[in-house]
């Protein structure tokens, strides 16, 4: 039986990326803010020291292993132990490679300390197997509205024409491609329980929503998919409320289990401070600003715009208004999520999120946003030649363009974190470094916060940073 001509894509592009990774293979993925996401696993199971009361073995294996230049990862806590900044999330999801890593440690004599060699090789393989499942899952998705080119095509497109390439060979130990995966998951059971209505679906969806919430808590934004699909359009709204209503039984199921996931980390938090829900990420002038979204920011500026500097983006933006007729299921899913993550995203005050290549922050939301590129294509394809032609051409170029400046980033020509319009003038188009071109960019790391933020994020939280030092992120 021949293989579809989309199956065929998606593996070639996760052989390509694969064997990238595994030719340069970075010197430490556990390492930076991967460090953090990390330290529940050898906290729980090597030094039966979760609650971190003595950080003598985290300074080990950081100066050890080079992890990271400063412990940022955790903070000090008045009664002595240390509380970790990351969300446990990850950890759940790595724990089996990690117990690979810990029993292949033993076998070949390196260090069973949770860091060494081994462990790190297990990060690098867990990478590659949700990027695998990640790929596969949203070609399920694409292939139940489109035809195998056109799949075969946004696939392509996701990976070569946007920063997922990024995250995907240089963000190993980053919770965006494993996220990504996840959230083509709650797409494909969102369609099996809203066409089959089995509780089995439902149950999974708790599962998966309750890992994005306690992997990365604005994730939560994920839940208004498999509470909008099927919703066809305005008119369908109380007939849609209606079976929602019929399915309550579901929902409830959906929550509880999605709770019981998340539970680990609440049981964390509350053991750890006292409260069942904690605000770790204590930098001063770090967090959110809900009144005061950096929208514009984050779609168009130099520093970090989306559609800058992954432009392609753009057309599946677009596209949303196209999914009426061909992923008509899924389009006010689609719309909602859109806005809704737009909004969670921008409203956090270092809105450029540190060290990457434009907006990482985003990446995950690229599984649901095939569907609305697919629809762009579709729609394209049923046009004139004239079209047609025009399409394609836009498309090849701008994944040529996220090509290029994939490169530039790679050679430090695009700044992970401080571009301005002045320093990408200078080095579009061009591989060569311009005289001057640390003069152009940003010194500014936290603008437009107002004083009475900051201020509030100083109170009660020793041993954080300077309020306006950028956060560090291994990128």
């Amino acid at each position: 039986m021949r293989a579809s001509r989309s199956l065929v894509v998606a593996l070639a592009l996760w052989a390509a990326l694969a064997a990238w990774l595994l030719s340069h293979r970075p010197s430490n993925p556990i390492s930076w803010d991967t460090f953090g996401y990390h330290l529940y696993l050898p906290a729980t199971f090597i030094h039966h020291d979760p609650g971190i009361s003595d950080e003598a073995w985290v300074r080990t294996a950081m100066e050890t292993y080079k992890s990271t230049g400063t412990l940022y990862q955790i903070s000090e806590l008045p009664n002595g132990r240390w509380v970790n900044k990351y969300p446990m999330g990850m950890a759940l999801l790595w724990s089996p490679f990690f117990a690979l890593g810990h029993f292949t440690a033993g076998i070949v004599g390196e260090p069973q300390d949770g860091f060494s060699e081994p462990y790190q090789w297990s990060l690098i393989i867990a990478s590659l197997v949700y990027l695998l499942a990640g790929l596969l899952l949203v070609r399920k998705v694409l292939r139940v509205f489109f035809s195998e080119w056109i799949t075969a095509a946004v696939l392509s497109i996701i990976v070569l024409g946007t920063n997922y390439l990024h995250q995907a060979l240089h963000g190993t130990g980053m919770p965006h491609i494993f996220l990504f995966t996840l959230g083509a998951a709650v797409l494909w059971h969102s369609l099996e329980w809203h066409r089959r209505g089995r509780r089995r679906d439902a149950i999974i969806l708790g599962f998966l929503l309750g890992l994005l919430v306690v992997s990365r808590p604005s994730e939560i934004v994920w839940a208004v998919v498999p509470m909008l699909v099927g919703m066809i359009d305005e008119r369908s709204f109380n007939q849609h409320l209606a079976s929602l209503w019929t399915r309550r039984q579901q929902i409830i199921w959906m929550a509880v289990i999605a709770i019981i996931v998340c539970l680990p980390q609440l049981a964390y938090w509350r053991w750890m401070t006292g409260k069942w829900l904690y605000m770790s990420y204590n930098n001063p002038g770090e967090g959110f600003e809900f009144l005061h979204p950096y929208t514009w920011e984050v779609l168009f500026s130099f520093r970090k715009g989306w559609y800058i500097y992954t432009p392609i983006m753009l057309v599946a933006t677009l596209g949303i208004l196209s999914m009426r007729r061909s992923v008509a299921e899924l389009r006010w899913s689609a719309t909602a999520f859109f806005v809704l993550n737009l909004y969670i995203v921008s409203s956090w005050s270092c809105w450029w999120y540190a060290d990457s290549f434009g907006q990482r922050a985003l990446v995950q939301s690229y599984a649901l946003m095939a569907l609305p590129l697919g629809a762009a294509i579709c729609w394209t394809s049923e046009r004139g030649t004239l079209v047609r032609i025009a399409g394609s051409i836009l498309v090849v170029a701008l994944v040529g363009l996220n090509l290029f400046q994939f490169r530039q980033c790679e050679a430090g020509l695009i700044h992970s974190s401080r571009m301005t319009w002045a320093a990408y003038k200078a080095v579009f188009g061009s591989m060569n470094v311009p005289e001057g071109r640390t003069s152009w960019l940003t010194r500014a790391t936290c603008p437009r916060r107002p004083a009475w933020v900051i201020a509030l994020a100083r109170r009660g939280r020793p041993g954080a940073r300077r309020a306006g030092q950028e956060p560090r992120a291994f990128a």
